[in-house]
């Protein structure tokens, strides 16, 4: 179970010493969203009772000063539960990003900071929307593969790169492919030779046989258990010049 933990600054009216205290209490937690007026009663280290929330118009004032849309009650208390105020909606506009009152939350949610915004864009990815950078977040897109893309020679977009992370496709395994000839692949076709184990050594030993296969006839090729090894094998005893069907149906029909 997750906890969330708060600085014992921002209750007003509370000490820990109610803690020891079985007994009736009424504090409040305040914070730059609002405030939350709480009435219960404390045994044996818990408490348990109500909560009154009353938004702060001064904060819903002070986003619109700063370019945000004004965010409704339910915007407000979750920016209250996830302790977002007038610093990270400042530091989110600061750093350039466009970003609505719903973006702060969904960018809080997920994890997304000014160290990961920037190390996206000092990585060479200027261009990126608060929804990209949750959805690369959300797929546990690193700033270090962003790096590695970009060393690697691809350019490419925030779904493009979601979509190479979530089919687990490293920066290593592209660079390889690019080693092996397939450096100019489209983002499906990178994700088909993944998804059916094609690692880059087997486009790599082809090509020095003198085979030219398409992404295609590679994971057609590998989803039939055909691998360098088979290729060099059918070479030994002379069946040269075959199509990467015709491998295939070898393979298929069981012929060593």
């Amino acid at each position: 179970m997750s906890r969330n933990i708060v600085d014992v600054d921002k209750f007003r009216g509370f000490s820990l010493a109610m803690l020891a205290s079985p007994g009736p209490a009424k504090f409040e937690y305040v914070a730059d969203a609002g405030r939350l007026i709480c009435e219960g009663t404390f045994s044996v280290g818990t408490g348990s009772g109500a909560y009154k929330f009353v938004p702060d118009p001064a904060f819903v004032a002070a986003l619109q000063q700063m370019g945000y849309d004004a965010p409704d009650e339910d915007q407000l208390f979750a920016m209250l539960t996830m302790d977002i105020g007038r610093e990270f909606a400042r530091d989110i506009r600061d750093v350039g990003l466009q970003a609505s009152s719903n973006d702060l939350i969904q960018l809080r949610t997920h994890g997304v900071d000014l160290n990961y915004i920037r190390e996206t864009r000092q990585a060479g990815y200027q261009n990126f929307s608060a929804d990209d950078y949750v959805q690369m977040r959300i797929h546990g897109v690193s700033t270090t593969f962003l790096r590695d893309l970009k060393a690697a020679g691809y350019d490419l977009h925030a779904a493009e790169i979601k979509d190479l992370s979530i089919h687990g496709v490293s920066a290593e395994y592209l660079k390889g492919l690019k080693e092996a000839g397939y450096g100019n692949l489209r983002v499906d076709e990178i994700n088909q030779l993944r998804n059916h184990g094609v690692e880059p050594e087997f486009p790599r030993e082809a090509r020095r046989l003198g085979y030219d296969f398409t992404p295609e006839e590679l994971a057609q090729l590998r989803t039939h258990g055909v691998d360098s090894h088979y290729l060099r094998h059918l070479q030994d005893t002379g069946m040269r010049n075959l199509s990467a069907d015709q491998i295939a149906q070898l393979r298929i029909h069981g012929v060593d």
